[in-house]
């Protein structure tokens, strides 16, 4: 996407810690086992705010002055359904919105020690196969990721689980991805 060098530290301190506010909510909102409640959501959605909060405190040096803002921003949405502030897509640093689509795969992808819920639909603890985590990521390009960032992100998907294959995603749940998205990567 043509990040600079600069850009990327930002970006990769912002990732970092995107989600340091959440020391600031309850153990029995963070850690629950379900949907949540109207005031628990609440609560939850105000992680960013905290984070940028903590951030706003450190002394980064002046390359890196933009890392609170861009790790705060990673529940926004570009059509401006997000939250803390509900900023639409021109409103929003790039690192933002490059660390929506990451922050989104990551949850999907990943083993929680809680059910997952999307789109009102309860799913398991376990990684959501790659087809359906690629589609919804697709499927929400233009509402709640920008389109340009999924886009870039499927360019590289198939390099970074490659590089990832055999330590976080075991291989026989991304080398069916890897050979469809480029199958010039695996023998």
């Amino acid at each position: 996407m043509g990040i600079n060098k600069q850009n990327m530290e930002v970006l990769k301190f912002a990732a970092l810690l995107h989600d340091i506010g959440k020391i600031g909510i309850r153990d029995e909102v963070l850690l629950k086992n379900g949907p949540f409640t109207p005031e628990e959501r609440a609560e939850m959605n105000t992680h960013p705010v905290k984070t940028k909060t903590i951030l706003d405190k450190f002394r980064f040096s002046k390359v890196l002055q933009e890392v609170p803002e861009i790790a705060a921003y990673h529940h926004e949405k570009i059509n401006g359904q997000g939250y803390p502030n509900g900023l639409t897509g021109d409103r929003l640093p790039l690192g933002s919105k490059i660390m929506a689509v990451a922050d989104v795969f990551d949850a999907l992808t990943s083993r929680r020690d809680y059910p997952k819920h999307v789109s009102g639909e309860t799913l398991d603890r376990d990684p959501m196969p790659l087809a359906k985590a690629i589609s919804i990521l697709e499927d929400e390009a233009g509402s709640h990721f920008a389109p340009d960032v999924v886009a870039a992100f499927l360019r590289c998907l198939p390099r970074v689980l490659l590089l990832h294959r055999g330590d976080h995603f075991p291989p026989e749940y991304v080398d069916d991805t890897i050979r469809s998205l480029a199958p010039d990567l695996l023998p």
